[in-house]
């Protein structure tokens, strides 16, 4: 398992798109399906339909799987991939607690940037 990470281009992709510097618990590597997931999303938005349109992704989640997280890191990747950039994210939740936490754990992870994150914090 280690040779297969090791290897230049997995490593330095591994780096890139999934490890993240959260504020409130450091540093973050993403776990096998959360990174095997965010590939699988972005090599699908990136095919495009004939008439120039992309199509969408969805990553199901169950609890305790990381889903705040995985968010943070296929935001990270699309502001990374320069096709990508003017892709939008759309969150649905179904509790306002998990809304909440989605919130905060984008504004800790820096999907906003760190200047956005630095105000809250300060608040």
């Amino acid at each position: 398992m280690l040779v297969s990470l090791l290897g230049k281009g997995r490593l330095l992709e591994f780096i890139r798109f999934f490890i993240l510097f959260d504020q409130k618990v450091g540093k973050v590597a993403a776990r096998y399906q959360q990174a095997f997931g965010i590939k699988a999303l972005i090599a699908q938005i990136n095919r495009r339909k004939p008439g120039g349109g992309r199509e969408g992704g969805i990553i199901w989640h169950t609890t305790g799987s990381g889903k705040s997280f995985t968010m943070v890191f296929l935001c990270k990747a699309l502001l990374l991939h320069d096709s990508l950039k003017d892709c939008r994210v759309l969150v649905v939740t179904d509790r306002t607690d998990l809304e909440k936490q989605l919130a905060r754990t984008f504004l800790s992870g820096g999907a906003f940037g760190s200047e956005i994150a630095s105000k809250k914090e300060g608040e």
